[in-house]
């Protein structure tokens, strides 16, 4: 899993995650950028996680799943507040 804030993305598309994690094996979040501020991305790789939900909120995004080798439970908080 990767997290990133202060992206500055206008926009996300399929094409731009497959670029940045190098595969389109992949699922992810974002929150675009306001203007000039802000901005994050969660990308995380499907082969190892199964993500059940995805909130996003103002300044942060949560991602809940679980890894499916160890089966273990995971809550993921992506926080970016100016």
């Amino acid at each position: 899993m990767l997290c990133i804030q202060e992206t500055k993305f206008g926009r996300v598309d399929d094409y731009i995650v497959s670029f940045l994690w190098g595969n389109n094996l992949c699922g992810y979040s974002f929150q675009l950028s306001v203007g000039v501020l802000g901005g994050m991305f969660t990308v995380w790789d499907n082969v190892e996680v199964e993500v059940r939900s995805t909130m996003s909120f103002e300044n942060s995004s949560v991602i809940k799943g679980r890894f499916l080798r160890s089966e273990k439970r995971f809550g993921i908080l992506n926080v970016y507040a100016p």
